[in-house]
């Protein structure tokens, strides 16, 4: 899954490298303090946590793996609308 990630934030620009690397429950906690605030064990649920379903209900995989980019690119616009109205926000501040 977060390989089928990578290559989709890699297509769209947002990360210089679509390359994949292991870290610790431990490392992940303190990388996202403001999602899991040092908390393992909330790294684990949240990052490390396991689905399934039988092959019959799933999407193919082909389905499943645009779903990678189609999550990203709504996940990158949301993310420039949000930094598009904080600019906007502190150029009127400094106009005020």
């Amino acid at each position: 899954m977060a390989e089928g990630v990578a290559q989709a934030l890699y297509r769209e620009g947002a990360i210089k490298s679509p390359d994949v690397e292991w870290i610790s429950v431990d490392e992940a906690a303190s990388s996202w303090p403001p999602l899991f605030g040092g908390n393992g064990a909330m790294v684990e649920l949240g990052l490390s946590s396991n689905s399934r379903t039988k092959s019959t209900v799933g999407r193919g995989k082909e389905i499943w793996r645009a779903g990678f980019t189609e999550q990203v690119e709504a996940a990158l616009n949301s993310k420039r609308q949000q930094d598009s109205v904080k600019r906007a926000k502190s150029g009127l501040a400094i106009c005020a």
